[in-house]
């Protein structure tokens, strides 16, 4: 899980640091950087894949299809005026990972890690045409001992590196370690191609390897699982966990493809059919507990199948309501549609580490959205982080759960700050049993 995003310098950004649990609701006004920071883990996924830096800012989205992110490179920097910037992620480590590290490091020097930090910095090149890596680190720490930022002189320095004293006397010979940091280096590049990877658990000797200018070190981990488990593991979270999900209303009313025996859950939402159908198979009592959440949030609704069209294949949804009248996918509307893909998400077998949504409110029936809320803070084995503008939305989280994003007219930069610590809120908390959030966003209280 992703404990904290950093960004500096970057669009509406000038210097953000957020800490993250496992769901929360950005809210904000238009223009108020909610995107921006829910992308955030997307790009990050789209530079490890991408052949070029540039391509992630300029060229579609490789992950979810999405228009390019700037029509040049300068847009990224803060308020358009260019330069670097730079990105920082910290994640807690899961209890296996962490558990292999201690078990084969055995280093009393080191505390057992429970999270790491990795900070990526680009700079651009050619007169600002193209872009490049100016910095990347990773780091394991145990969270008492937070690294924040990295400190680059050391990060090329040999944590398992021995010095040996001379006997003197009666004073034997010793062995001594010059490094005396509580957190551990994975990899490092300070600019150029050389990167130096450090192995997590002090088994083997430093790697020195090449790397292109454009091309991430942490897509260039060796894929040695008993060396880099740690940096193995964020980068899988990274590349398959992190899932913008952004239905395509227009085309879940189309019957949806064979999506081959487990599928997994898409970002245009084009499989939910068969993710549906795989449900009733494989677990008729759990669709049969999902059916019930729709008919709780459409009464009119009586049942919900999938149907496998014989001829082709294909699957679509087909809803009976009340009175025995019955519609297939092509005749929902688009509120039908996201009430059956949103509420669907915690009832599936397999849900990506990192879910990122936005605005789940759209053309859903106000009493349905608490519904879907209960939904999406449910989503198995999922952080959950979801952009609104609606105070029907606020009215069904809790202050904790609430990101408030706000940006200053004076210098366009965006902060960003938990409900529970918003400066207008230290006096409200004893009358907020008698006023709902949603209504303190409407009136502008977090703004």
């Amino acid at each position: 899980m992703i404990t904290r995003i950093e960004a500096y310098n970057y669009r509406c950004f000038e210097n953000l640091a957020i800490d993250l649990s496992r769901f929360h609701v950005l809210a904000g006004a238009n223009g108020s950087g909610k995107s921006t920071l829910l992308d955030i883990p997307v790009l990050l996924r789209d530079l490890l894949t991408v052949r070029q830096i540039a391509d992630a800012f300029l060229a579609p989205s490789p992950s979810t299809g999405r228009p390019p992110r700037a029509l040049s490179l300068a847009e990224s920097a803060h308020r358009g005026q260019g330069g670097g910037f730079g990105f920082a992620v910290e994640a807690i480590l899961p209890g296996e990972i962490a558990d292999a590290i201690a078990e084969s490091s055995r280093d009393p020097r080191f505390p057992v890690p429970t999270h790491l930090r990795y900070e990526l910095h680009l700079a651009p090149v050619d007169s600002g045409l193209g872009m490049e890596i100016a910095g990347e680190y990773l780091v394991l720490f145990h969270e008492e001992n937070p690294v924040r930022p990295v400190p680059r002189q050391k990060m090329f320095d040999d944590p398992d590196e021995t010095v040996v004293i001379p006997g003197s006397g009666r004073r034997p010979r010793r062995v001594e370690y010059p490094w005396q940091e509580s957190w551990r280096p994975v990899f490092a590049r300070t600019g150029g191609t050389v990167v130096r990877f450090t192995d997590e658990t002090g088994r083997a000797p430093q790697l020195s390897l090449q790397s292109q200018h454009s091309s991430l070190a942490l897509a260039n981990v060796p894929f040695d699982d008993t060396q880099f488990p740690a940096a193995l593991w964020f980068q899988n979270l990274l590349r398959d966990g992190a899932v913008l999900y952004d239905p395509e209303w227009s085309a879940l009313r189309q019957a949806a493809p064979p999506a081959g025996r487990e599928p997994a859950l898409d970002t245009q939402g084009r499989n939910t059919p068969w993710l549906a159908l795989q449900l009733s198979r494989e677990d008729p009592e759990l669709y049969g507990a999902w059916v019930d959440l729709v008919q709780l949030a459409l009464p009119q609704v009586e049942q919900v199948e999938v149907v496998e069209r014989e001829e082709d294949r294909h699957a679509y949804f087909r809803v009976t309501y009340s009175g025995g009248y019955q519609v297939t996918s092509s005749g929902l509307s688009d509120g039908t549609l996201r009430v059956l893909a949103l509420t669907l998400l915690p009832y599936l077998p397999r849900t990506p580490a990192l879910l990122l949504t936005e605005e789940p409110e759209n053309g859903i029936y106000p009493q349905a959205i608490e519904i879907v809320m209960q939904a999406l803070r449910n989503v198995r084995g999922s952080q959950v982080l979801v952009a609104t503008q609606s105070p029907l939305v606020l009215a069904n989280v809790g202050l904790a759960d609430v990101l408030a994003t706000r940006m200053d007219p004076a210098t366009g930069a965006v902060t960003v700050v938990r409900g529970d610590q918003h400066p207008r809120m230290a006096d409200w908390r004893a009358g907020l049993d008698d006023l709902d959030l949603g209504t303190l966003f409407a009136t502008g209280v977090f703004e």
